[in-house]
């Protein structure tokens, strides 16, 4: 049984020095990153993290508190999809194998 053993000498490195970080040299959000109103902050914080799945719906809301509206009235309204006038006269339809189909706009 052969067995060899080398022998190595450790590498000299220089010593890192960690860089104390205060609050004070961190960048500050901008004006949209109002951090008294939960919406605003967050819409900063997707921004940061560079998720946009959301974004808008939080953006939306932070404008409408910045405006002294109510946000949840205005979700509702932009969220809200006029429903066309359905001839309800007769309130079903027949398809075009000649079943009968009821409209559902006609039961509300």
């Amino acid at each position: 049984m052969l067995v060899l053993l080398l022998a190595c000498e450790p590498v000299a490195v220089a010593p890192v020095q960690p860089t104390p970080v205060s609050s004070e040299t961190q960048p500050e959000r901008g004006d949209a990153c109002q951090r008294d109103i939960p919406d605003c902050e967050a819409a900063c914080a997707l921004r940061e993290v560079h998720r946009t799945a959301h974004l808008d719906w939080f953006d939306r809301r932070c404008a409408a508190v910045v405006l002294g509206k109510n946000p949840d009235r205005i979700d509702a309204a932009s969220t809200a999809r006029p429903t066309p006038p359905a001839s309800c006269d007769p309130p079903y339809m027949i398809d075009a194998e000649g079943h009968k189909k009821w409209k559902p706009e006609c039961f509300d």
